[in-house]
């Protein structure tokens, strides 16, 4: 650094300017530029401006940013510094403008010679609250900056080293530099900032708040860190110590070491174990022990010192003590006779079994007078069974007597097993005086009504005696219904519409049961498809032979007039009834309701009805507006058409 060592803060042709209350330890000055401070602020130190010292100092700081510009790069890293970021010591490389986040730590690893030096090929800043943190003993005097442009240190923001710059140099609001700033062009400009050039500090003595050697699982306060870092990484004032071993503080705001050295001492604590020897049943005694161990000290509720006791059943604690530090223990003795006690029904019904159990503890064995050694066992016979139960050594014996009660009920269900899809079917249980039901739908009817397949299960009741039953119920799937053909065949042509192939039965609304029909008359055309299982699915077309048929008030399109349709009242105000029926026939009929220009607005009905019947169906007009409305109905051999006029 030749002459520029001196200088906390130098520029070799640039203008110096200070605004607020600066405070700078180390020389100052420009070589060429206007000076503009101290005051105000604080100098403590010498201000070179165009003096030989300056000359000089120009000629120094050029002579630096050289040398560092000959310096082979260890590692390339990227532009973004900080978030806690770790870096060792190395000579570092970023290609390009740079920024410092939040904390960045350079770790000396107790090396206090070890050298950072960060070389960046753009302008440099520092966000706010930004801050360089050396620890190890990294030290501010080993830590160079060389920066190809500018360099802007953000509001609050601490750097620490020699920063050689070839551009300005801002340190903005309350901004820290600990080290230097010097650089070969540009301006320096500060704003209430502290810069320290001095290389040496005051120790940090770190203290104890009272004693260093305790117990485990007690703790050690150590206090006196005053802006360094403690060797566990800590930055706090004080410290809370857990673990064994030797603690120190080191000061990072400049070239210092570390602080006095403390040994923290934490002293295990005897293992206590209480262990029972000997069985205590009715009348018994046990004996118990605290885990034994060289220079164990014993103290038991009791207010024996001995490190085994004699008991009966109660609670029993023991403190064991060990070279200052203690450990509590405690257990619990208890008449080991063991509980016994057999739940399970005590009457049985004829054709059925009952299970009897003896309420389970941990450890306990068994053995029943049917020669089981199971916690439960099934019986089908009157009788008196007993259980002999053990534990430890000790052991209990208990009985229950089972009686023959009535008689289990029939059960059956009865129901088609298989039913189509969208239908369903009906399943019963057997008809009997003061029987009860339980299906496994939750259902507590004799009868349930089933819409899906799976298995069903009926629990039958009858004074105290139940039986079960399954029955597995398939839901058949529904045939395809389609319907294909030409739909708007030209006028004077007949057309051929057809059902799916490969089913069991067709039945169309024009009486036809053969899979294909042919047409030659406008409508609609209905379906009904059958599979091998039975099962049927309706569907339809319209066919428009003429295209767009006009429609009239009257419209007949067979001779013979099966189709007998009345309509009132006409006009309407907001209901019609539309009465019809089918004079020779069984057929499905179809009532579709069209506007004036013979645009089809919805189906008023569809469905099969029976010759001679009369049949009834409803227009509401809420939402529709007032005008000429039609109605075409089609049986699949007549067409007819009926003029409405709404009025509101």
């Amino acid at each position: 650094l030749g002459t520029t060592a001196n200088f906390a803060l130098f520029t070799a042709a640039g203008a110096f300017e200070n605004s607020g209350n600066t405070i700078v330890t180390g020389d100052v000055g420009n070589n060429v530029g206007a000076f503009n401070a101290f005051p105000p602020g604080t100098l403590i130190g010498q201000k070179h401006v165009a003096d030989p010292a300056s000359v000089q100092a120009a000629i120094d700081v050029n002579v630096a940013y050289g040398f560092l510009s000959a310096v082979t790069c260890d590692s390339v890293i990227t532009t973004t510094m900080g978030n806690n970021q770790v870096l060792t010591a190395k000579t570092y490389c970023l290609g390009a403008a740079s920024v410092l986040n939040g904390y960045l730590f350079l770790d000396g690893q107790g090396n206090a010679n070890s050298v950072f030096i960060f070389k960046i090929n753009g302008a440099f800043s520092t966000n706010v609250h930004s801050k360089i943190v050396l620890i190890n003993s990294a030290s501010v005097c080993n830590v160079y900056w060389q920066i190809n442009g500018a360099i802007n240190v953000g509001d609050s923001s601490v750097l620490r080293g020699t920063v050689l710059a070839n551009g300005a140099i801002s340190l903005l609001e309350e901004a820290e530099l600990y080290g230097r700033g010097l650089s070969t062009q540009g301006a320096i400009s500060l704003h209430t900032n502290k810069v320290n050039i001095s290389s040496q500090a005051t120790p940090t003595v770190i203290y104890a708040n009272g004693p260093i050697s305790v117990c485990e699982g007690d703790s050690v306060v150590l206090s006196g860190n005053i802006g360094g870092f403690w060797n566990n990484g800590s930055v706090t004032e004080s410290i809370v110590v857990k673990t064994s071993g030797n603690y120190f503080a080191t000061n990072t705001a400049s070239c210092s070491g570390n602080s006095n050295i403390i040994h923290v001492t934490i002293k295990p604590r005897p293992a206590c174990s209480i262990n029972c020897t000997g069985t205590l049943c009715q009348g018994g005694n046990a004996s118990i022990c605290a885990a034994s161990q060289s220079g164990n000290c014993y103290l038991w509720n009791t207010g024996s010192t001995s490190s085994c006791i004699s008991t009966q059943s109660g609670s029993y604690t023991v403190t064991v003590t060990n070279n200052g530090c203690s450990r509590t223990c405690s257990t619990t003795i208890l008449n080991n006779i063991p509980a016994c006690n057999i739940i399970g029904n005590n009457t049985i019904c004829t054709g059925s079994t009952t299970e009897l159990c003896v309420a389970n503890i941990s450890g306990n064995t068994y053995h029943w007078s049917n020669g089981s050694t199971s916690k439960c066992i099934t019986v089908s016979q009157a009788g008196t069974y007993v259980v002999t139960v053990s534990n430890n050594g000790c052991s209990k014996t208990c009985s229950k007597t089972v009686i023959m009660g009535g008689v289990a009920p029939i059960c059956t269900i009865t129901g088609n097993a298989t039913f189509c899809e969208g239908t369903s079917t009906s399943l019963c249980g057997p008809f009997g005086t003061n029987y009860s039901y339980l299906w496994n739908t939750n259902s507590v009817s004799r009868c349930i009504s089933v819409t899906n397949g799976g298995t069903y299960t009926l629990t039958v009741s009858k004074g105290g005696c139940s039986k079960s039953v399954v029955k597995t119920i398939v839901k058949k799937q529904a045939p395809a219904c389609t319907i294909s053909g030409n739909l708007n065949p030209t006028n004077g042509n007949g057309t051929s519409l057809c059902a799916p192939i490969g089913l069991s039965s067709y039945y169309w609304n024009t009486g036809s049961i053969a899979r294909c029909i042919n047409v030659n008359k406008s409508g609609i055309y209905y379906v009904r498809t059958t599979n091998s299982y039975g099962c049927s699915s309706t569907c339809n077309v319209y066919v428009n032979c003429h295209f767009r048929q006009s429609l009239t008030e009257n419209d007949n399109s067979s001779s013979e007039e099966n189709l007998d349709v009345t309509v009132y009242p006409n006009p309407f105000s907001n209901m019609a009834v539309i009465e019809f029926k089918n004079s020779f026939t069984d057929a499905i009929v179809v009532i579709d309701l069209y506007d004036f220009l013979g645009n089809k607005i919805t189906n008023l009905f569809t469905g099969e009805i029976q010759k001679e019947m009369m049949n009834k169906t409803t227009l509401k007009a809420d939402n529709l507006p007032a005008g000429i409305y039609f109605i075409k109905i089609n049986n699949g051999n007549q067409l007819l058409s009926r003029k409405l006029i709404l009025m509101k």
